[in-house]
């Protein structure tokens, strides 16, 4: 594809990160039904995304309690959230890279390892945070998120070596800096696209999102 033809990431970056930034829970604020959620985190120079969600099989408000748990206690399940399962995957690998735990966790059985489903929420709330855009179209925003995670490689600087991403057993997670990364590559965001991002953008905005 054309570079003519293409957004760059870093202006759609700029674009979401024009949007307020939430932390987890949100108690008592109103969140529209349909939306794309961006997921970032705070590092040296700034922030960077991690993963986005289009939402496509559930809420807003659903999807946020599948990746940080219940709002009201330190739980969840790896089993409805592919960040929850790498991020629990990387601290699993902080204890001890040879953890007979990891095995099963990064496999859909039982045993849940409510230990360390804790300690993924009390990560995930303390180092990520949400951004959302509110759209009612599900399949434009699974596009902007292909579009988001296959031109994950945008950052001007390399990762820091503290990451927690780092201890991932996924080489991928290791030197990307995405928490989920596409099983595929996917084309990048065109003029189009960013368009319609645009005016979700400011739509949210409008609404306080």
């Amino acid at each position: 594809m054309d570079d003519a033809h293409e957004v760059s990431s870093d202006v759609w970056c700029d674009l979401l990160c024009s949007l307020p930034r939430h932390h987890y829970p949100l108690w008592g604020q109103w969140l529209p039904e349909d939306g794309l959620l961006t997921f970032w985190e705070e590092e040296r120079y700034g922030e960077r995304l991690v993963h986005a969600d289009p939402c496509v099989d559930a809420t807003v408000a659903r999807r946020l309690e599948d990746h940080y748990g219940p709002p009201d206690r330190l739980a969840g399940s790896r089993l409805h959230s592919a960040l929850r399962r790498s991020v629990g995957a990387a601290l699993i690998r902080v204890h001890s890279p040879k953890d007979a735990r990891l095995a099963y966790w990064l496999g859909d059985e039982d045993p849940s390892y409510a230990e360390v489903e804790a300690l993924t929420s009390g990560w995930l709330r303390k180092h990520v945070c949400f951004r959302l855009v509110g759209c009612r179209d599900a399949a434009l925003r699974r596009r902007w998120a292909e579009a988001m995670l296959s031109g994950s490689a945008y950052r001007s600087e390399p990762l820091s070596r503290r990451w927690l991403g780092k201890k991932s057993q996924d080489e991928r997670v290791r030197e990307g800096g995405i928490w989920v990364p596409p099983d595929s590559e996917h084309p990048p965001m065109t003029p189009a696209e960013f368009a319609a991002l645009s005016d979700a953008v400011e739509h949210s905005l409008g609404l306080g999102a």
